[in-house]
């Protein structure tokens, strides 16, 4: 409750939404004392709308009222830049979490891929293994055999051109998330 004195110090009560009893002598004549800044606190200056506070700034000098505005000038500056430097601890902290999934992602893909290659090495020795065998066995033609080995040697065949597009497939994945670690990193 804001309190306003006349120089009859008839007391006028002012509603307002600050919660400290605070009592402003209203000059009548230029001899008459000032509102000084010391009535204002620095959360009154902050809560206090521009149209409000220019209100009460009017009784002030030229020099005080300046003063007053600067002050709440710099007191929101304050806030302001507490504000900027928190989004960008938070900012911060969210790209370090987004860097360290893409990190455990790339781990899992590069496993991926290197027991893909594994397999599909496998298969290649396996598929070359057949082939020379199949070849060995080709000239005499031993109770079908060369068709049992041929299917054999085909199968491992298929089953490594599938290991390979699934390596690849990976491969690919591994270089996406690698591109948007570099591109976060940035």
């Amino acid at each position: 409750m804001l309190q306003v004195k006349d120089e009859m110090k008839d007391e006028v009560p002012f509603t307002d939404d600050v919660s400290t009893m605070t009592t402003i002598t209203l000059p009548s004549s230029p001899t008459s004392p000032r509102v000084t800044s010391s009535d204002l606190s620095d959360d009154e200056l902050l809560k206090l709308s521009t149209r409000e506070l220019n209100r009460r700034l009017q009784s002030m000098s030229s020099d005080e009222r300046n003063r007053l505005k600067q002050r709440r000038r710099t007191l929101k500056n304050r806030g302001y830049a507490q504000t900027c430097r928190s989004r960008r601890v938070n900012d911060h902290h969210q790209l370090q979490h987004t860097t360290e999934a893409l990190a455990e992602a790339n781990k899992e893909l590069i496993g991926q891929v290197e027991k893909l290659t594994a397999e599909r090495d496998d298969y290649r020795d396996k598929y070359h293994q057949l082939q020379h065998t199949t070849e060995a066995l080709a000239a005499p033609n031993k109770d079908g055999q060369v068709e049992k080995l041929t299917a054999e040697r085909d199968d491992y065949r298929d089953k490594l051109a599938a290991v390979t597009a699934e390596r690849d497939y990976f491969c690919d994945q591994l270089e996406k998330v690698l591109q948007n670690e570099y591109t976060l990193l940035l």
